[in-house]
């Protein structure tokens, strides 16, 4: 069914696992793309809405929640595509709406509004369910590499629940779970490198943003957006871990270092050091970009260039001149900013 794209309306902007696809769910269907160059790949139009789209890998399998006012499927209930046969597969259906959910190889976890579920996601049998803090955004996240990390809201506020599975040959794991207490007020936002070895948090706050050590649940860096409350929107490592890019509710997106080769910015006040506020020794961006002041996704090329997807259709790519003192972050004109549901 073709519609008019004029009145389409996106629901929710996915990357897929490496980060070189992304999907969208619209108030008529959903789509997918390659990020670089960019190009539709394929599009469903039915006339009725896609909450939550979530892509396995550069395949034809995407798992789908119905979403906005005439949705395509129930709210609580998870469907997944198969675009190539142009049907569903399979399905699981809950008792109240799903709120997010995150996949990959071995695994789908999906979100509640206070509880996340495991299943096997090659033949969907359930694993376990953990509680959660009230999470109505769908916070839930897994890493790309091995061993897997899963990632949600523990059932304490602020808290961070880290579950690390290794993977037998024979099929089996072994699971250590650790809790981060992260924030004093409720997780907003958190993301992790490919390899699952850091992990950055944000509070509803938006002010600061913490980056952790998996292995030993440490605080490595403290790094601060700015003094205002935002609401953070998205968070990116770069390929390497080096780079973390944030964007947020205040038009802005925040580019810092989380190693030595991108120096952050910090308050010369280095005399009182133990005496002043947290606000004073927190680490603040190396460079700043605006961005539109909607909900948006960023994400970091093997480059170190960025590519920014909001949900107003905006498509960016930042590109850090790294000549200058500090570094400069701008958009490259060569692309420029176009919106992607044109294309």
């Amino acid at each position: 069914m073709a519609t008019d794209s004029s009145a389409e309306r996106i629901l929710c902007i996915s990357l897929n696992q490496n980060h070189t696809c992304f999907t969208i769910g619209t108030t008529q269907g959903f789509r997918f793309y390659e990020i670089s160059p960019l190009k539709i790949r394929y599009r469903r139009e039915w006339g009725s809405g896609i909450g939550i789209a979530e892509l396995y890998m550069r395949s034809n399998i995407v798992a789908l929640v119905g979403g906005g006012p005439v949705p395509r499927h129930p709210p609580n209930k998870v469907v997944v595509w198969d675009d190539y046969q142009a049907k569903s597969i399979a399905e699981l259906e809950f008792s109240t709406d799903i709120r997010g959910l995150k996949l990959r190889q071995e695994r789908l976890l999906v979100a509640l509004d206070n509880s996340i579920f495991v299943y096997n996601f090659k033949d969907l049998s359930y694993l376990l369910q953990f509680s959660t803090t009230m999470n109505p955004s769908g916070l839930v996240m897994m890493n790309l590499g091995l061993p897997i990390l899963e990632m949600f809201p523990s059932d304490s506020q602020g808290s961070l629940h880290l579950r690390t599975e290794k993977l037998d040959e024979k099929g089996g794991s072994v699971v250590s779970d650790k809790i981060i207490m992260a924030h004093n007020g409720a997780l907003a936002c958190f993301a992790t490198t490919f390899d699952g070895r850091l992990v950055a948090t944000a509070s509803e706050k938006g002010t600061l943003i913490r980056v952790w050590n998996t292995e030993d649940g440490a605080m490595i860096k403290e790094l601060r957006r700015g003094a205002e409350n935002a609401r953070i929107f998205s968070m990116c490592f770069s390929e390497d871990g080096s780079m973390l890019a944030v964007t947020s509710s205040r038009g802005t997106c925040h580019i810092f270092g989380v190693r030595d080769e991108l120096e952050n910015k910090r308050a010369s006040l280095g005399v009182f050091k133990g005496v002043l506020p947290s606000y004073f020794k927190s680490e603040w961006s190396s460079m700043r970009i605006d961005i539109p002041e909607v909900r948006s996704v960023i994400t970091f090329a093997k480059d170190k260039s960025l590519f920014l997807l909001a949900t107003d259709g905006t498509y960016q790519k930042i590109i850090i001149d790294g000549s200058q003192n500090p570094p400069v972050a701008s958009v490259d004109p060569s692309v420029g900013s176009f919106n992607f549901l044109k294309k």
